[in-house]
């Protein structure tokens, strides 16, 4: 359920910032990072990406560029992937908009 509410918090932004008619995509594959197992779900959108200035920011509570946004999503997110032993990324794509990677350990 909490992987559920990450995984909306990231598609509700994508589709916030992308422009009308943009894509937003969510991919799920295996990978595997320092050895292990992991799944990737990866969420990528048609906005304007991730401006420099904000790259740092992005997972501290209450940092928002939304005049309406409360700044929790992205950091409530962050914590809910690392208690399930995971990481996230964020980057922009070199087509532009962005990318959100969740990567989550696969138990064997």
């Amino acid at each position: 359920l909490l992987i559920t509410q990450a995984l909306a918090n990231l598609l509700i932004n994508a589709a916030q910032v992308s422009p009308p008619g943009g894509r937003v995509t969510l991919s799920v594959y295996p990978t595997t990072h320092l050895g292990k197992p992991f799944m990737a779900f990866a969420v990528r959108d048609e906005g304007r990406g991730i401006a420099a200035e904000h790259q740092g920011q992005l997972f501290h509570p209450f940092f928002t560029t939304k005049p309406q946004g409360h700044g929790l999503g992205l950091a409530v997110t962050q914590n809910i992937v690392m208690e399930h032993g995971g990481q996230i990324t964020a980057h922009n794509r070199d087509s532009g908009g962005a990318e959100f990677c969740i990567m989550l350990p696969l138990l064997k």
